[in-house]
């Protein structure tokens, strides 16, 4: 994939998952043997899909109005960075 749509894929994922709770997308996206580190309480690893959704469930359950806004997307080779706004301020701030 070229860096512009790595780019495209990580704003996706922050959209459909995160901000819409499409699960499939986790399904759809995240590999069957992706490692995420640093998600969980414990310190724990999440590992594929089948471990990430309850992660997302939870998280949306907790906050049902969770909304990630992609501020900036950079990336080079096979990388990319993404700088989030999450869960945004009151508007009287």
């Amino acid at each position: 994939m070229s860096v512009e749509e790595n780019m495209q894929l990580m704003r996706r994922w922050f959209q459909e998952v995160w901000n819409e709770g499409r699960i499939q997308t986790i399904h759809d996206l995240l590999a069957p043997n992706a490692i995420g580190i640093g998600q969980l309480e414990d310190g724990s690893e999440v590992r594929g899909p089948a471990a990430f959704v309850p992660f997302v469930e939870r998280i949306r359950g907790a906050f049902p109005d969770t909304n990630m806004k992609v501020e900036d997307v950079f990336g080079a080779n096979d990388k990319v960075v993404l700088r989030i706004l999450g869960f945004p301020p009151p508007a009287n701030l």
